[in-house]
């Protein structure tokens, strides 16, 4: 990762889709978490972080936590199995965290700080093979219910109530999309670290991930992203089913 000039403390992080390591055909999420805090400097420098200070891949069944040397992205939507849909939207995701400090003195101020460009790079196993698409899709070109029709239920696309998917999404793929990270309840941007015990739904009981992928409110609230096909963990904002914005797509 490398960051251009210098800026308030930013947390990243991205959303989902594929079945294993080998398919990445369904929903991606490259699940990326950096904490920056770059001070203000006269003119502009880059800092390359080359290894990160925690990265896990973060699925429930995941019995390698920070040590697996894989970490594939996939969605539980669109498997044609309604009892998936425990699992969040954004199921297999990657977590990735750097520490800044050791370069840039967190202790300036948020004011003191801007950042004019951020790059994360991530590399594909040898051989991967999967349609890439560079084009976010509505939550609406998902079968949201599993049950393999498309707007079976015949309520117009993206309305209250739609929950069968409207229309085919018109380009082959899904995107592989970068979000910033939030934390809460049981663990904090200082607490969380890459061995933390997985938080989010699992076959048993669906539950909000933790940490987990953002956006904001016109009002700057945080918007929980993992479940935004099915409408989860936003009912307080008065938000349910969305399309996010995802911070990159590649």
């Amino acid at each position: 990762m490398s960051f251009r000039a210098g800026a308030e403390p930013v947390t990243a992080r991205a959303g989902a889709s594929h079945e294993s390591d080998e398919d990445i055909e369904m929903r991606k999420a490259a699940v990326v978490l950096f904490t920056a805090s770059l001070a203000a400097y006269a003119a502009a420098q880059t800092f390359e972080f080359t290894t990160p200070t925690d990265d896990r891949w973060q699925y429930p069944f995941n019995s390698q936590p920070a040590t697996r040397p894989l970490a594939s992205t996939f969605s539980s939507l669109g498997t044609g199995v309604p009892s998936f849909q425990n699992f969040n939207d954004h199921d297999g995701m990657v977590i990735i965290a750097w520490d800044t400090s050791t370069l840039i003195d967190p202790n300036q101020g948020a004011e003191n700080y801007n950042i004019a460009s951020v790059t994360v790079t991530l590399v594909n196993e040898s051989n991967a093979n999967w349609k890439v698409d560079l084009t976010p899709d509505e939550w609406f070109t998902v079968d949201v219910n599993n049950d393999t029709f498309i707007n079976g239920d015949g309520v117009p696309r993206g309305a209250p109530g739609d929950t069968d998917g409207e229309s085919d999404d018109p380009d082959p793929g899904r995107t592989i999309e970068l979000y910033g990270a939030g934390f809460g309840p049981t663990y904090t941007v200082d607490t969380w670290v890459e061995t933390s015990l997985y938080q989010g739904g699992t076959n048993l009981a669906a539950a909000p991930r933790d940490p987990f992928p953002i956006n904001y409110d016109p009002n700057g609230a945080l918007i929980h992203v993992e479940d935004n096909v099915q409408g989860r963990w936003n009912e307080h904002l008065g938000i349910t089913t969305f399309t996010p914005t995802p911070w990159a797509v590649g």
